[in-house]
């Protein structure tokens, strides 16, 4: 009786052991077709990074160049506009790097196609920067950022990823961001105040062309001249000549005097 009972249950224990074996093969077979189209994505995915970023040569400028062309090409994905204005800042960094190797163009180009990830450049300026360079790489992508005065999340997102993965804290970030935007605010007050004195400088000229006018003169006069001309008008219009006369002529002729007292202020001030 034990006997066969023990064979009952070898028999059960075996179904069942069969029936979990016919389960998982048939998830093989289901699954492995997805598992080896991921693995040969990555796959390709890395070789193609590794194509475009080599982990093998010098410390040059060139690959400080590389990683932010890179690196602005991802961000052109992420947010393209100003996309003419984020490529002559790119090329001007690059002229000043003496880093103009780099094909700006091409490496873009590729970028539109495939995606890139953050954590393999990043790796990469790790090997291939230093501590001062990934900094300066990260401030000058926070300039590209605000070129079209706006950061989006997807551009956020990141600089975050950069920052994880390269060691850089977030609070490194957040003081280079408010850096920047002061120096934006300076600029932008600069600017503000520069056309501010156009204007005033345009104005004080139009004004100037005026007091010739009102002078009788030409603006390449002489002094010799510009003073015999403000003598001759001053006795015209003096306010005793008119002593005696109506209201209205008298007030015309005051007013005219002042104008040519100004005048001849503003030429010779």
């Amino acid at each position: 009786m034990l006997l066969s009972t023990i064979t009952d249950l070898n028999e059960e224990s075996m179904e069942t052991y069969g029936a979990w074996i016919s389960v998982l093969v048939v998830l093989f077979i289901f699954c492995a077709p997805f598992c080896l189209s991921y693995v040969y994505s990555v796959f390709k995915v890395r070789q193609w990074e590794n194509s475009i970023l080599h982990s093998k040569g010098e410390k040059n400028s060139h690959n400080f160049g590389l990683a932010y062309v890179i690196l602005i090409g991802m961000m052109l994905k992420q947010d393209p506009r100003e996309y003419q204005s984020k490529s002559n800042f790119l090329k001007h960094i690059l002229n000043e790097l003496s880093a103009d190797s780099v094909n700006i163009e091409t490496v873009i180009n590729q970028l539109q196609k495939r995606d890139v990830r953050v954590k393999h450049v990043a790796a990469w300026a790790n090997l291939r920067l230093s501590d001062i360079e990934r900094e300066e790489l990260l401030y000058a992508l926070i300039e590209v950022v605000y070129i079209d005065e706006t950061l989006i999340r997807k551009e956020m997102s990141l600089l975050i990823d950069f920052v994880r993965y390269t060691h850089i804290s977030k609070r490194q970030l957040d003081s280079m961001m408010a850096s920047h935007l002061q120096r934006l605010a300076r600029e932008a007050e600069a600017q503000r105040q520069a056309e501010k004195r156009k204007m005033h400088l345009a104005s004080l000229a139009d004004k100037r062309e005026k007091a010739f006018e009102i002078l009788g003169v030409s603006p390449f006069a002489s002094g010799d001249e510009i003073k015999k001309a403000y003598r001759s008008l001053v006795k015209r219009y003096h306010p005793d000549r008119f002593y005696g006369k109506e209201t209205a002529i008298r007030e015309a002729a005051e007013a005219r005097f002042i104008e040519i007292q100004k005048a001849y202020e503003l030429i010779f001030n």
